[in-house]
């Protein structure tokens, strides 16, 4: 199945065979709870990764119930959980940036360089 529009907040998503998300367009996807079980999520590929934004977006409260597996492992009240095959391909971005100036532990605020 291609996921090819935004979502409304899905309360608990349990994934059993392919959802990938549509490489044309930026998709965002609402849930409180995801399982991937026994299928994959898709998005992009290692030979095409996706050049459009694709978020997973956990939403949920303290109080909301939470996911439970087996009567004694819960996964919380906002949770992607995998035990199938979860496939995230975007393009390689920097993932540092170099400081202007010092920082120090104390420090609330650092400066860096424009990339």
């Amino acid at each position: 199945m291609t996921l090819d529009e935004d979502t409304p907040i899905i309360d608990y998503l349990e994934i059993n065979g392919n959802l990938t998300f549509d490489p044309t367009k930026d998709i965002r996807l609402n849930a409180k709870r995801i399982f991937i079980r026994d299928g994959i999520m898709i998005s992009g590929s290692a030979e095409s990764p996706t050049t459009f934004k694709h978020e997973i977006h956990l939403h949920g409260e303290k109080e909301d119930s939470h996911l439970i597996f087996d009567g004694t492992l819960a996964a919380g009240n906002k949770a992607l959980s995998v035990t199938g095959q979860l496939d995230l391909y975007g393009t390689k971005k920097k993932s540092w940036v170099k400081l202007a100036t010092n920082a120090y532990p104390e420090d609330y605020t650092i400066f860096t360089e424009d990339a």
